[in-house]
């Protein structure tokens, strides 16, 4: 048995004993913070117990898989963590997904049930016809004064208050480490959405490996606005808190005016963040108290060099955000807490092999371009696959190596340098999105001859961010305003995948064989003649 497993060993290694551990060490210890709530260690784990057990009332079984649409809240990590101790395999599913993304997940992941935030319940009306396999329906209720059910659905429907009206012994079904833990879709590159299959054990690796990384202890409180769909928000946070005997501050969203108060409300010695979150709160208006906040260290990335050094000054913190890592692999490049090297990624992780491999599978020699591709040396640590995607699957870990689809250089000394994405995906805000799913919904509208999708600088900088740009021609004799395409998407697609320019175009550039050459439209970036929706001041719906 390798290092690594001996600190938990292979029979702990499953989310039910992580949660029951952590109740037994830290009993009433406030572990969530969430509004005026503080929720302790043996809460939750009760909480987690009781709900497992009204899910096993309901038939859910052993390796079934449950889609969850739920807002930031303790009752979703209540459903993640008993979920988790029936032995059933959860699918977080992304909030704002609509319309043929969303349908599309859930029958991919062939879930039976479904459980949702009433504020979703019509994205689940919109497509309940072509649901393949749904049986049951569990309705969360957040505001207790409203709990009429609408609209009314087609399944056996019960509330997430019915489910938790149950004793909080633990169910008593037998999880294994290599069992499958969650289904958790990735933005699809050249294709749809792939649903990668992770177990206990990777998902506890991917959370206990950066506890010395990050230096937490009992003493700290971790303050996180992202998602708990989100793997960071939910392994890398979440998990790694309970892990260390931490608290953690759930944010119920994003909002750069409203970030330092809650950090100051909640006394958070760190927070994390994705995408553009440090350009945002620091292009926002100098204060003479940006220093006075209880913030020791800030995790996340990618955050553009021409602010790094300005904006932990400012703020009085320190960053630690040199790392590469996915959902599939976990953190398998990461520099030390006090590494100078604040360009880089940071060095291979001790647990993983990192290569930067060429098209035939040879390693590029330093400092030229290759493939950020990955093999753990510790069994399942890694995705398992991706669900119903045998074909996927073989082709990302062709050659014995998980093939990343991003390109990096690697120095002398080892340290790895981001280059670019070599698939055809776009990042907005933190999020990865499918240039195919936008392509799609767009090329479905009637008026709509052809449509290529790309991203384009952001105002906001910092590596992989860009904004949407669709390129679009119109059938003959056709007419289309862009505020009415724009209308046509919101109910068909998440919002932050909805485009922010529209460039109409007579015809799109293409090879010889009829491909059309995206790197053309990438590279003229913005014309002038482009509709602009936030310039236009058109408002989505979230």
């Amino acid at each position: 048995m390798r290092r690594d497993m001996e600190r938990i060993g292979y029979e702990k290694s499953t989310i039910g004993y992580v949660v029951e551990d952590a109740a037994g060490k830290y009993g009433d210890n406030p572990f969530l913070l969430f509004r005026d709530q503080e929720i302790s260690f043996r809460e939750v784990n009760d909480n987690a117990n009781r709900l497992a057990q009204g899910l096993l009332k309901l038939g859910i079984e052993k390796g079934d898989r449950v889609a969850v649409i739920m807002p930031n809240c303790p009752e979703i990590i209540y459903a993640w963590f008993g979920i988790a101790k029936t032995g059933a395999v959860e699918v977080p599913l992304n909030t704002a997904h609509r319309g043929e993304t969303l349908k599309y997940m859930i029958n991919n992941a062939g879930a039976e049930t479904i459980i949702i935030a009433k504020p979703f319940l019509d994205r689940l009306g919109f497509i309940e016809a072509e649901l393949e396999k749904i049986k049951r329906v569990v309705v969360f209720f957040p505001d207790p004064q409203d709990r009429k059910l609408e609209p009314p659905l087609r399944f056996e429907t019960t509330s997430f208050e019915q489910l938790m009206d149950n004793s909080p012994d633990s169910p008593k079904v037998e999880v294994k480490f290599s069992d499958p833990l969650s289904i958790i879709y990735t933005s699809g590159t050249t294709g749809l959405s792939k649903g990668a299959v992770n177990c206990h054990n990777a998902q506890i690796l991917y959370a206990q490996d950066l506890i010395p990384y990050l230096t937490y202890t009992a003493d700290d409180i971790i303050y996180s606005p992202l998602p708990l769909f989100h793997v960071n928000a939910k392994y890398f946070t979440c998990l790694e808190a309970m892990m260390a005997g931490s608290r953690y501050a759930i944010g119920e969203g994003f909002s750069a005016t409203r970030f330092w108060d809650e950090i100051r409300r909640y006394k958070a010695t760190a927070f994390h963040f994705l995408g553009g979150i440090p350009s945002i709160l620091h292009k926002q208006p100098v204060k003479d108290d940006d220093a006075d906040n209880p913030v020791r260290i800030a995790w996340g990335g990618p955050i553009p060099a021409d602010i790094y050094r300005a904006f932990e000054k400012r703020f009085n913190l320190r960053f630690n955000s040199q790392y590469f890592g996915m959902t599939e692999t976990g953190m398998v490049i990461r520099a030390p807490y006090d590494d100078p090297h604040f360009t880089s990624c940071g060095k291979h992780t001790e647990g993983y092999d990192v290569r930067l491999l060429d098209e035939a599978g040879d390693e590029a020699p330093p400092d030229e371009i290759g493939e950020i591709c990955v093999r753990s040396l510790r069994p399942y640590s890694l995705m398992s696959g991706y669900y119903n995607r045998p074909g996927a699957t073989l082709e990302a870990m062709r050659n014995y190596w998980f093939h990343t689809g991003d390109l990096a250089k690697r120095d002398e000394e080892g340290y790895f340098y981001f280059v670019d994405r070599k698939k055809d995906a776009l990042r907005r805000r933190g999020e990865n999105i499918s240039s195919f799913e936008i392509e799609r919904v767009i090329l479905s509208h009637p008026a709509i001859g052809e449509c290529a999708v790309v991203d384009v600088p952001s105002e906001l900088g910092g590596v992989g961010e860009g904004e949407v740009k669709a390129v679009i021609t119109l059938k003959k004799g056709a007419s289309l305003k862009p505020e009415e395409l724009i209308a046509y998407c919101e109910p068909r697609m998440a919002y932050f995948m909805i485009p922010r320019y529209l460039d109409f175009k007579d015809s799109l550039p293409k090879t010889p064989t009829e491909r059309v050459e995206k790197y053309k439209l990438r590279e003229e970036g913005v014309p002038q003649n482009a509709w602009d929706r936030e310039k236009e001041g058109y408002k989505l719906k979230k």
